[in-house]
């Protein structure tokens, strides 16, 4: 089983989650969140859970639910997405360069967020070294 790098990935809210699959409906001409097995329908679907799988911390569960499907659906377009790269890149060009400028758009937000924490937990952790000592010198005297 595959793990989950989660230091390339990014936090998309449902907000987002909306615009995004509001944007790709627009760019195909259709409405990838309904139930149908058409092929105009399924593989502009499969590349968006494949991409929010893969790309952010998302877990497969909420995709899922999003798209009215289980999680298993949405590891199996993972996993389908990464065998038919190619085939899905050929078909679809500008819904994987809408991705491509989703993923830069929402992973600079997250490294500048992931900085911001990091000097937050530096900063805590400099408090709690100086309580601990004080501790450390009262209970040692």
């Amino acid at each position: 089983m595959k793990t989950k790098e989660t230091n390339k990935r990014f936090i998309l809210t449902k907000k987002h989650l909306n615009k995004l699959v509001k944007d790709v409906n627009g760019l195909l001409d259709c409405d990838i969140t309904i139930r149908s097995r058409k092929r105009e329908i399924v593989e502009p679907r499969q590349i968006v859970q494949g991409f929010l799988y893969n790309k952010t911390l998302l877990t497969g569960e909420y995709i899922g639910k999003y798209f009215g499907m289980k999680h298993a659906a949405v590891i199996h377009s993972a996993n389908l997405l990464s065998d038919l790269d190619s085939y899905f890149l050929d078909k679809y060009p500008e819904l994987f360069e809408y991705l491509k400028h989703v993923e830069l758009k929402y992973s600079s937000v997250f490294v500048k967020r992931n900085y911001y924490i990091s000097r937050i937990n530096k900063t805590l952790d400099q408090k709690s070294l100086k309580s601990l000592k004080q501790i450390n010198k009262i209970l040692t005297v």
